[in-house]
């Protein structure tokens, strides 16, 4: 059974009658353009999602309302630009999501979301590119070497969406943008040497959550990375 990170409580049972998770199924469909299982993810998923992010971010500046279309929004523009991915139950899809929610909730001008979308057309990655986050399963076969970069990339992708939302902005900057420190600096208000230095320290940060995610898995991280 998956880990959970702490604080997390686990989503309700599955109904009697229907005791297989079925998570790993639903993300297969949906990867494959069936709507109704992309609609499924979401309901299941809304109401359990939208209740820990009031708790832990809303701070009574929405309305429950108001705060479950922003949760459903958030979900539905990773779901949609975001990598592929795998995961073998509802807990640790629910924790990922949640991740995700309460990160674009802190993003206060939702800057990586527009570049998420223009990343997504401008460098698609292919539809059967799936990365698996559960803990590594070994295997004998070697990927070839395209396949292994675009599983390299949609690993950095994930990894930017578990990063802080200032690290994350400060690194699409440079490494998307190609911006120059100095405009960097200009752009979020510090000088040229400490908008190096913090990409600098994001950079180490991004690297270490890909290492992990590779090595040790999606549930590992999540825990390890909880923001405060």
């Amino acid at each position: 059974m998956s880990r959970l990170p702490p604080g997390l409580s686990r989503p309700a049972p599955r109904p009697v009658g229907d005791p297989i998770d079925d998570t790993a199924q639903l993300l297969g469909r949906w990867r494959n353009g069936d709507r109704t299982a992309f609609d499924a993810i979401l309901k299941d998923a809304l109401p359990w999602l939208t209740a820990h992010v009031d708790r832990r971010l809303g701070e009574g500046l929405r309305s429950h309302a108001e705060l479950e279309d922003f949760v459903q929004d958030a979900l539905v523009e990773f779901l949609t630009y975001g990598p592929n991915f795998e995961v073998s139950s509802r807990a640790l899809l629910y924790a990922l999501l949640k991740r995700i929610a309460e990160n674009v909730l802190r993003d206060k001008n939702d800057y990586y979301g527009a570049q998420r979308r223009r990343r997504s057309a401008e460098v698609p990655l292919p539809s059967d590119s799936v990365l698996r986050l559960d803990p590594p399963i070994v295997t004998v076969q070697t990927p070839s070497g395209e396949m292994r970069r675009n599983e390299e990339e949609a690993r950095l992708r994930l990894a930017l969406e578990l990063l802080e939302p200032s690290e994350r902005q400060i690194l699409v900057m440079r490494e998307w943008e190609n911006l120059t420190f100095a405009r960097i600096g200009a752009e979020i208000g510090i000088s040229e040497p400490a908008a190096r230095m913090r990409s600098h320290r994001a950079m180490l940060r991004l690297s270490e959550i890909v290492h992990r995610l590779e090595e040790k898995g999606l549930a590992w991280v999540l825990e390890s990375e909880a923001p405060e």
